[in-house]
This record gives structure tokens, C-alpha cells and sequence, in this order.
């Protein structure tokens, strides 16, 4: 408390070893204390539902952020100007054409067709995991199901996708607040080689056209649309399609192994699957918080927000608000209703969650299918990786496997 007796609202950073590590009860502390606190320099952080949706929504806050923060954040270069370009930090009819252009391949009746291959990549990695008898969640399952699916998606060789994985996380990096200097020069290197991979592969679609999603970009022409934005939305599409989904499948397996109550009425009850995969995104959103540029002043959790403010939005502590969600910190399979906030709201709802969920759903159920048991190994290693919650290690001993079916 100050000396005139006003209370400052607390500050919070997502920074925090305590936050990278578990976040949950330092959300409950804040949400129940104050709808808003302190961030960074500038910033406010919105810590409850009801509020985290309204301004999910709220057209007078931007994703399209002023040049100069994206360069404090990650520096010039190639990353840099990735960040300007991709749909992500558009707004209104930027955000509309570059959107439109790749929905498509990610509505739900035009990922219907991949359902069967999915179930082979889930099949194929399952195979040599059942002969071991034991697993790293995130090297084994996690990390390769996502980029094998979003390059099928997108048409790119399958063969190149380690390098792909490799750049693609190397760019994650310049997603975060503040890019460490180490950090800056591996997230532009990634994308100048990203940008020549996916440049040098449109150029043969266009010679030789497929049934993917870069066959069709190749082939638009949309005055709106410049070479360079197609090519690094297309980029954008890479690092989006693997890292929620990556996460997701993590944090998912990490929350079943900790609660084998809840894995076991899995097993009893199959049909619960697609109600499990949104409790999931729930539990441990994948992606954690959002930030927004306040582009005209807002009102929100009793405070006027004025313009050029930031606000961070934490999704993953609107998640666990009990105004909106009866024990929320309880892991709960059969919820329902269940309206998270894990792929965000708005017109920002996430491109790729129709996707994340079918990636999820299919190998919870090849999974529960083929092996009879599983068991923790070891204790979940943490990845300490800004916004974005997940593991860099979850192991797992399998009981005997069930025939293949």
C-alpha cells in the first residue's frame, strides 16, 4: 500500500520460475483478489473469464502491433519481418484475406478425409513404442504426430521433417516477450531458411500441382497478397500447426498419468473421448496467455485502459475461474458444458483447433486401444517456454499391448 493509502494491484510476469512451473496458483491468488494487475512496462493483465472473453472480442483491441514492438522484442531481421507479415498480428480485412485463404484445409469437413491417415502416422509411431514396452511422451508421440500431419496438410516433404521441426522451434522462439539476444539470431536464421523452403517448394507446386494446401495457395492470385506474405503466413501455418498441437498432446498425457482415475474411466467409456480432449485444453491450456494493443481506451475490471496500453489476457487462468467452471482445478473428463477459452475466442479463434482436437482425440483412442496399461516414468520435466506450456519430458512404461485393430 502506498503511503496515500492506495492498494497497487500486483505485478505479475509470466517470467516467473514459479509461473513457468506451476502458474495455476498464483492465477488463483491474483483472479480472486483483482480482475486486473501489472505487467510489463505499459501493460495490464486481465485475469478473470468473464473479462478474458469480452476482450478476446473487443474490436478496439488490435493483434496488429506498432513495428517498433515486434523490433524491442525480437530485433531486426528476418523474424522481425515474418512478425509484421503473418495473420496472427492482422486485424479486420488483413486478417479476413489471409485467413480465408487458408481455412479450408482446416474446417472440419475438409480435415474429414485425413482422419484415416492421421490414424496410420498415430499407428506407425505406435509400433516400435509397443515393442520397447516404453515411451518418451513428448520425442516418441508429441513432437513428430503434429509436423508429420501439417505436412501432409500442407504438402511439404516428409522427409525433410526434422530440419522443418528443428527451424520451426527455433522460430518459436521469437513469439515470446523478449527475445534473448542467443535466442534472436537462432529465430532469424530459422526463418530465412523456412522462408527459402517454402518459397523453393510453391515454385514447384506451380510447375507440378497437387491436392494440398500449397498447391492451392499456388495457384491464387489475389492483388491483396504479395509473395512474400504468402510465403511466410505458409510459414506461420508450420509453427502454428505443430506447436499448440504439440503442447496439447503433452500437457494432455502429463494430466491423464497424474490422475489414473480419470484414465481409467477413459478405458470403461470411449465414447468421453472428444469431452476429455476439451477438459484437457482446459486443465493446461497449451497456449497461456494473449496479448492485445489497445488501440482505443477500454474498460475493464473497474479501470479505464487507455490507448497504447497492452493487455495480456491470460487464458490459462480464465480456464480455472471458478465463476465460470465448478472445480476448476479438478481434472474432469466428463465435463459439460465445458466453454474454454484454450484455442482463445473472436475472430482470433485459433485456425488450427479443429485439427488439434482430431490429432488428440485419435491417438487417446489408438492409444487406449492397443496398449493395456501405462504407467508414469519418472517425474514430467517442465519446458520453460514463454506463453506456451508444455514438457520437454514425460515418460511412460506400457503394460502389454492389445493387437492392432
Amino acid at each position: 500500500m502506498s503511503d496515500s493509502g492506495y492498494e497497487f494491484p500486483p505485478k505479475f510476469s509470466p517470467a516467473d520460475p514459479a509461473v513457468q512451473n506451476d502458474p495455476y496458483p498464483v492465477y488463483a491468488s491474483l483472479r480472486e483478489s483483482w480482475p486486473l494487475c501489472r505487467g510489463g512496462l505499459g501493460e495490464w493483465v486481465v485475469t478473470r473469464y468473464a473479462d478474458v472473453v469480452a476482450m478476446l472480442r473487443e474490436p478496439r483491441l488490435r493483434n496488429a502491433f506498432p513495428p517498433e514492438y515486434h523490433r524491442l522484442s525480437a530485433g531486426s531481421g528476418p523474424a522481425h519481418e515474418l512478425m509484421q507479415r503473418i495473420m496472427l498480428h492482422q486485424d479486420d480485412r488483413r486478417h479476413s484475406v489471409l485467413r480465408n485463404l487458408f481455412a479450408p484445409s482446416f474446417r472440419p469437413e475438409g480435415l474429414s478425409r485425413l482422419r484415416a491417415r492421421i490414424r496410420t502416422f498415430v499407428d506407425d509411431l505406435l509400433t516400435p513404442i509397443l515393442a520397447a514396452g516404453r515411451l518418451d511422451v513428448v520425442r516418441d508421440l508429441a513432437f513428430p504426430l503434429p509436423v508429420l500431419v501439417i505436412l501432409d496438410i500442407i504438402g511439404l516433404d516428409r522427409a525433410d521433417r526434422h530440419e522443418i521441426r528443428s527451424r520451426v522451434v527455433d522460430l518459436g522462439k521469437a513469439f515470446t516477450a523478449s527475445v534473448a539476444p542467443h535466442d534472436r539470431a537462432a529465430a532469424n536464421e530459422a526463418a530465412a531458411w523456412l522462408r527459402e523452403y517454402v518459397r523453393s517448394a510453391l515454385e514447384r507446386r506451380r510447375q507440378h500441382p497437387l491436392d494440398d494446401l500449397l498447391s492451392a495457395a499456388a495457384a491464387t492470385t489475389m492483388k491483396e497478397i504479395d509473395e512474400d506474405e504468402l510465403v511466410d503466413n505458409i510459414v506461420f501455418l508450420l509453427f502454428a500447426g505443430f506447436e499448440t498441437t504439440s503442447s496439447s498432446i503433452a500437457t494432455a498425457w502429463a494430466a491423464l498419468l497424474a490422475h489414473p482415475d480419470q484414465l481409467a474411466i477413459l478405458r470403461r467409456d470411449p465414447s468421453l473421448i472428444p469431452r476429455a480432449v476439451e477438459e484437457f485444453v482446459r486443465y493446461d491450456a497449451p497456449i497461456q496467455s494473449r496479448l492485445r494493443f489497445v488501440h482505443e481506451a477500454v474498460d475493464v475490471g473497474g479501470r479505464t485502459i487507455k490507448a497504447g496500453r497492452m493487455l495480456l489476457l491470460l487464458l490459462g487462468s480464465a480456464n480455472r475461474d471458478p465463476r465460470q467452471f465448478r472445480r476448476p482445478d479438478d481434472l474432469d473428463v466428463t465435463r459439460t458444458p465445458n466453454v474454454h477459452v484454450g484455442f482463445g475466442a473472436g475472430d482470433h479463434y485459433c485456425l488450427g483447433a479443429a485439427l488439434a482436437r482430431m490429432e488428440m482425440a485419435i491417438l487417446l483412442e489408438r492409444m487406449l486401444t492397443r496398449i493395456a496399461s501405462m504407467e508414469p516414468d519418472g517425474e514430467p520435466v517442465r519446458a520453460l517456454n514463454g506463453p506456451f506450456r508444455t514438457l520437454e519430458r514425460l515418460g511412460m512404461t506400457l503394460g502389454p499391448a492389445h493387437a492392432a485393430s
